[in-house]
């Protein structure tokens, strides 16, 4: 056992005796952000942001979690007046509003690189790769929370990161720390990417099931026909294509109770529960985990009764980067009602199937291309009235259903599976992170 000693800092709790504590501004020579250049006029006036590849890119931290969002570049002028803030490669970047905790050892994405707002780069320090294990540590990772907590939303600044407190082993001990750390965190995200793998090879399977069911049935043996449409193809000679209007009782949205002034004047929202919940897709998401629910009064549900929820309808975001997604809405409130941004639908016929249609390849691209034609993703109940999807009898959709119900479920239980697999994975890498860089395990 190594000698231990008090750090301090209660926090950080007991060291090993030979380590210190400093401030970051002790250890780190460069800690910077965006707007070390000038005053938020000046960066207004002296850099735009370009969507196509020139001189240099500027780096956010969705580019650094792996999203798919659209780069943003800029010109010669703009890189040289964010000297302040420009990247080579190998430093600490954390993001320091909204998305708090999040912390990245960069490498290079574009031949020159600078960094965009909502973020603090740390640099010229012994070790910048031991600071990074440093902050995504837990005990770490939970004071930048801690400190960011302090606003609405989660925000901290240079000044007190500057302040925030980290644990010094030798020089030549941070090396040795930096080395393991690199080896088996190596080896623990190859793990976890080849279970990710998995994932995503049943979660085409389990589209590829769908679209099958959906647009084929469930006998290959039956004579087809054209559907008219090239996302779909040929489906069964019984089936029929008709406009949604035809197939549903019900297409509905939250402003089918009254002008916005109307609903404005008579819907207010609540934070604490009420006489119903008003539902939006990040409550029937798995997006959802950490948003708080919103409810309204007697008064509002009454006025919204065009669009009050019971459990069972279908809904289809309709505004944004969520049109294409479809949701099954659960009871999850004794009073529901639909909110803003989505469009509620009932058929004449069973509502699962259609669920099961939008959740398919033509289903889901026939929302994404009906949305098109505005600068945002965006279509309306009308449009959706026109959108012709197939209609097969009630027994076949009946049959249809019960399958995919059996199949999807099936495969939904291994991916939950392999799921807790990949998130316990992680916090043994979260663990080992901590025991080494907390100096409770030698290395």
């Amino acid at each position: 056992m190594r000698e231990m000693k008090d750090s301090g800092v209660e926090w950080i709790g007991e060291i090993p005796s030979n380590w210190e504590v400093k401030k970051l501004n002790n250890v780190a020579n460069k800690i910077t952000d965006y707007v070390a250049s000038g005053s938020f006029a000046d960066l207004n006036k002296n850099v735009q942001y370009l969507d196509e590849p020139d001189y240099a890119m500027l780096v956010r931290t969705a580019d650094l979690s792996g999203t798919k969002d659209k780069k943003i570049y800029i010109d010669k002028s703009a890189y040289e007046f964010l000297a302040n803030s420009n990247l080579f490669g190998g430093e600490v970047i954390l993001s320091n509003i909204g998305s708090v905790g999040n912390v990245f050892y960069f490498k290079l994405l574009y031949e020159r690189c600078s960094l965009a707002p909502n973020s603090i780069m740390v640099s010229d320090s012994p070790n910048n790769k031991y600071l990074y294990y440093w902050f995504v540590n837990p005990i770490a990772n939970d004071e930048l929370k801690r400190i960011g907590g302090n606003a609405v939303q989660l925000k901290f600044n240079k000044t007190q990161l500057k302040q925030f407190k980290v644990l010094c082993p030798p020089d030549d001990e941070q090396q040795r720390i930096v080395k393991f750390l690199d080896s088996k965190c190596a080896q623990i995200d190859s793990i976890i990417s080849k279970q990710e793998a998995i994932i995503e090879k049943l979660k085409e399977y389990k589209l590829s099931v769908i679209t099958e069911a959906v647009t084929k049935g469930l006998n290959p043996d039956v004579e087809m026909k054209d559907s008219g449409n090239y996302k779909i193809g040929k489906i069964p000679s019984s089936w029929s294509m008709q406009k949604m209007s035809i197939v549903c009782n019900t297409i509905t949205d939250y402003v089918a109770s009254g002008s916005f002034a109307s609903l404005a004047e008579n819907v207010k929202y609540l934070d604490d529960p009420d006489y119903a919940m008003l539902i939006r897709t990040v409550d029937v998401s798995d997006k959802g985990r950490d948003s708080k629910p919103v409810y309204i009064d007697k008064k509002a549900y009454d006025f919204l009764s065009n669009s009050n929820l019971y459990g069972g309808e279908i809904i289809l975001p309709n505004i944004g980067a969520s049109v294409g997604d479809v949701y099954e809405v659960p009871r999850l409130y004794e009073r529901m009602s639909l909110a803003p941004n989505s469009i509620m639908f009932k058929t004449k016929y069973n509502d699962k199937y259609y669920y099961y249609y939008f959740l398919s390849d033509p289903g889901k691209k026939s929302l994404i291309e009906m949305s098109q034609s505005a600068a945002q993703p965006k279509f309306n109940k009308t449009e959706l009235r026109m959108l012709r999807v197939p209609v097969p009898s009630i027994s076949q959709q009946n049959e249809i259903v019960q399958k995919l119900d059996k199949v999807i479920n099936r495969i939904d239980s291994q991916i939950n599976k392999i799921t807790e697999i990949i998130a316990k994975t992680e916090e043994y890498k979260k663990s080992l992170i901590y025991e080494v860089v907390t100096g409770k395990k030698e290395v």
